[in-house]
């Protein structure tokens, strides 16, 4: 609860940067320290503060970003590994993609931003995250409250809807024999991994002279995509955005059909003898009802929600920053470089979320302090230092 030294403090770091403007000259707008400005607003919402978070937290770590140049797109073929029809026609290359995710997360760790988000809720000031990351980061740094929108890359989930058991990835890892007991990869067991297919030159219009061999060729292709098209259609066809995935897709009846044999065959099982799959959301596939249930709630209950690291361009996951606006909350985004958000945002804090999270946390703890003269000479230097940087 807010107490009354609490609403003093406020209002006179509101007061703080304010720059007057000279006589006759037009009232200029205050000038005040961003990171204060967002600290005020935090602690205003009195706790209810939602977190979404995008690549851009993980990228710190070490993870690379999906879309941006160097990201995970330029190296794997999505529609092969990230989409739901890609999974029901090669599961173990889809787990191969997995592993080698695996590799790169297991040499990471959670960064400053993740720490101080996690300082932040226990200080009471956040109240949960909403994630899109798959890398359990937030909770490895101590976060609590940590809703996974696309689900989680270090679990492999049966696919039987009877059981539903989860496993951490590395004991899928073991079962396929590419790790041993102790968690070494036995790099011989390993097939190769599938890289990004080189685009093809574009085909010439094929005219009467053309040879039988090229119409073959056609005629595969033809086949191929159709193929494509009937799994993509069979699973579309049983998917909701409103339900649960594994509720939704019927996956015995898709991995039962005679093309799929070998799949079924090389795919990894549960002890039950269902079909493991990453528990984290393809493309193609319907967000979990629970928690895209809890995560909408989140978002009506908060009065502000910090946008941090995440192009927002992934839906329907970046409409949930405008339901706490549609409800008179405020969007502070955190982000190197302007995104489709950034239009709807009240404020802007334009460095790397490491560096922007753990000043942020700086400045509301001090906030809370109890020394007034120690909060008001920090946030003189705070404003003396940007203001020195913008000239």
């Amino acid at each position: 609860m807010e107490t009354d030294n609490d609403r003093v403090l406020t209002k006179r770091f509101r007061r703080i940067g304010e720059r007057k403007s000279a006589p006759g000259e037009k009232r200029k707008r205050r000038i005040i320290d961003p990171y204060v400005r967002a600290a005020t607003t935090m602690l205003e919402a009195n706790g209810k503060v939602m977190v979404f978070t995008g690549a851009g937290v993980s990228e710190e770590s070490g993870i690379p970003t999906y879309r941006d140049p160097g990201g995970i797109w330029e190296s794997f073929d999505k529609k092969k590994v990230g989409h739901i029809t890609g999974f029901v026609s090669n599961p173990l290359m889809c787990w191969r993609f997995e592993f080698e995710l695996h590799k790169l997360l297991r040499q990471c760790g959670p960064n400053n931003g993740h720490k101080a988000l996690a300082a932040l809720e226990q200080m009471g000031i956040v109240s949960g995250i909403v994630t899109q990351n798959v890398d359990s980061l937030h909770q490895e740094a101590g976060s609590i409250n940590v809703h996974e929108l696309h689900g989680n890359e270090m679990r492999g989930v049966c696919l039987k809807e009877e059981c539903g058991k989860k496993f951490h990835a590395t004991e899928v890892f073991k079962s396929l024999r590419w790790m041993d007991d102790d968690g070494h990869i036995l790099e011989d067991n390993v097939p190769p991994c599938p890289g990004k297919t080189p685009k093809q030159p574009k085909k010439k219009k094929p005219n009467k002279n053309d040879s039988d061999s090229d119409s073959d060729s056609d005629s595969d292709s033809d086949s191929s995509s159709s193929d494509a098209s009937s799994i993509s259609s069979g699973v579309s066809s049983t998917c909701s955005s409103d339900s649960s995935s594994s509720a939704m897709i019927d996956y015995e009846k898709i991995f039962a059909q005679p093309s799929r044999k070998t799949a079924v065959k090389e795919a990894p099982k549960c002890p039950c003898g269902g079909i493991l799959k990453p528990d984290a959301i393809y493309f193609g596939e319907p967000l979990d009802s629970s928690v895209r249930r809890a995560c909408k709630q989140l978002s009506q209950e908060s009065r502000v929600v910090v946008v941090v690291g995440s192009s927002c361009v992934v839906s329907p996951a970046n409409k949930l920053p405008l339901i706490v606006k549609a409800a008179g909350g405020k969007i502070i985004e955190v982000n190197v470089k302007e995104t489709i958000m950034s239009k709807h945002s009240y404020l802007h804090l334009r460095h790397k979320s490491g560096d922007a999270l753990t000043d942020l946390l700086t400045t509301t703890a001090t906030f809370l302090s109890t020394n007034a003269a120690a909060v008001v000479l920090l946030a003189i230097a705070l404003i003396s230092t940007h203001s020195d940087e913008e000239e």
